[in-house]
């Protein structure tokens, strides 16, 4: 239930996502337009709906988990309504969008529509230093140039407890939710996120 994207676009299915080449610690976010509870909690409890009972308690027994605890799942918590940037976007334009949603990472998106990467203002402010003599920088270069290409990625239906471990593993303060099939960005969740339905939901059994 997790993807890498890799420096050139290819997507590779992570079957251990705790035994890959070590991932840049990206900064906290909260990468959302709105803060609409409300209509996350109906999404949310639509989500839960569909969810199989028996298949979920299936796989609570074969994980040691008690079967009358509940389990969640990366939908329940993402933010499905995030900031994107098209990839023929200038540097320019992406600094100008992460200090107005005051963000410090924002998904690339290409022509297609798919996932291409992420914008950081880490790698946009070492380029800029790079490129500090050249007055014309940011605005004639695309911000897919500078764009981490080389991610990782999870799907909806992942289990939070998973996601958690890897953001703890690889230093990583957000994850693009991206669904598998189209490889387009479905929502974001950050280690804030997480804490949040900790402090919140104590009833939840979030950790192995």
């Amino acid at each position: 239930m997790f993807n890498m994207y890799d420096d050139i676009g290819i997507k590779t299915q992570v079957s251990n996502p705790y035994n890959v080449k070590k991932l840049e610690a990206i900064a906290p976010t909260h990468n959302r337009v709105t803060d609409k509870k409300e209509q996350e909690s109906k999404n949310k409890q639509s989500f839960a709906d569909h969810l199989n009972n028996e298949a979920k308690n299936t796989y609570k027994k074969m994980a040691n988990i008690h079967v009358e605890e509940e389990i969640l799942h990366v939908s329940q918590l993402m933010h499905s309504e995030i900031i994107t940037i098209q990839e023929d976007q200038s540097i320019h334009e992406c600094w100008q969008l992460m200090e107005e949603s005051d963000l410090k990472q924002i998904p690339v998106i290409g022509i297609d529509g798919k996932i291409k990467g992420l914008a950081t203002m880490k790698n946009m402010l070492n380029s800029l230093v790079e490129n500090r003599n050249n007055s014309e920088y940011i605005m004639q270069t695309k911000i897919i140039k500078i764009t981490k290409k080389d991610i990782m990625t999870a799907e909806p239906i992942s289990d939070i407890r998973r996601v958690a471990k890897v953001m703890i593993k690889y230093h990583l303060n957000t994850i693009p939710i991206v669904d598998s099939e189209q490889d387009k960005v479905v929502g974001i969740i950050s280690r804030a996120d997480i804490l949040k339905a900790v402090a919140t939901n104590p009833h939840y059994q979030l950790w192995a």
